[in-house]
């Protein structure tokens, strides 16, 4: 799975990838590893607003991911 500018470090894509040792998320344009608490707030945020529009998914998990409201972010 591909998760569109959800980066926090380019804003570029993640990348929803697996190995032997569990899943991870990669940044496919700069390579940057998500922690594990970066991991889980993004799991999180995409099982609870699986419908909600691109611009909108984007902004919550930008603010979630660096821990500014949203209001902060724009």
């Amino acid at each position: 799975m591909v998760w569109i500018r959800c980066c926090p470090r380019c804003n570029g894509d993640l990348r929803d990838n697996q190995d032997m040792y569990g899943s991870l998320f990669v940044c496919i344009q700069c390579g940057y590893y998500l922690n594990d608490s970066e991991e889980t707030r993004l799991r999180y945020l995409a099982n609870l607003r699986p419908l909600a529009s691109t611009a909108t998914t984007v902004g919550r998990i930008a603010s979630v991911m660096t821990g500014a409201p949203e209001e902060v972010q724009k």
